[in-house]
């Protein structure tokens, strides 16, 4: 069963110039790192870059996840055409088991409800157990497998594609309140 959380412990809000330290290092982790698309480690001017180019672009919404007014998530939500949007996340690794259930939830709720999307959709590798397991336990459909999509500089593996649509959301939402 999905419960909304209180907001006065969880809050999502923009990503600031002074958090990308800390996302870089959750980034540049071993733990998130090998689940990248990208694994290579990623240099602070490059970072930085990335942070200049994206922040200016409206259709990307790059969100920090606190708990208890301690930063511990990240997500970014890019919306392509018709209110569909990919989004990419991870969290601190240090953070204890279920923080990343609890950010999906508020990010979920966020881009339905106070972006008004469509959809949200997903790419996910096939040895990435946590997010596959994240993806199923919040209704995600999955809309298709991409055959060795994606090589790690040692073997192929499959990319699974997930999509969520605003109305499944409602729907389970609500059986579920």
């Amino acid at each position: 069963m999905i419960e909304f959380l209180s907001s006065n412990s969880n809050n999502l809000r923009q990503l600031q110039e002074e958090d990308l330290d800390i996302i870089l290092q959750w980034r540049n982790d071993d733990k998130i790192r090998h689940f990248m698309f990208n694994s290579d480690v990623i240099a602070l001017a490059d970072h930085q870059a990335w942070f200049k180019r994206t922040v200016k672009d409206e259709k990307k919404h790059l969100l920090i996840f606190e708990k208890n007014k301690f930063s511990v998530g990240f997500v970014q939500l890019s919306v392509l055409k018709g209110g569909v949007a990919e989004w990419g996340f991870y969290v601190d690794p240090s953070s204890p088991r279920g923080t990343g259930q609890q950010m999906a939830l508020n990010v979920l709720k966020y881009a339905f409800e106070s972006l008004n999307l469509h959809k949200i959709s997903a790419r996910v590798i096939d040895f990435n157990q946590r997010s596959l397991h994240l993806h199923n336990k919040f209704f995600f459909t999955e809309e298709g497998v991409l055959r060795d999509e994606h090589y790690d500089g040692v073997k192929y593996h499959d990319v699974i594609c997930f999509g969520l649509l605003k109305n499944e959301w409602k729907k389970k939402v609500t059986s579920n309140a």
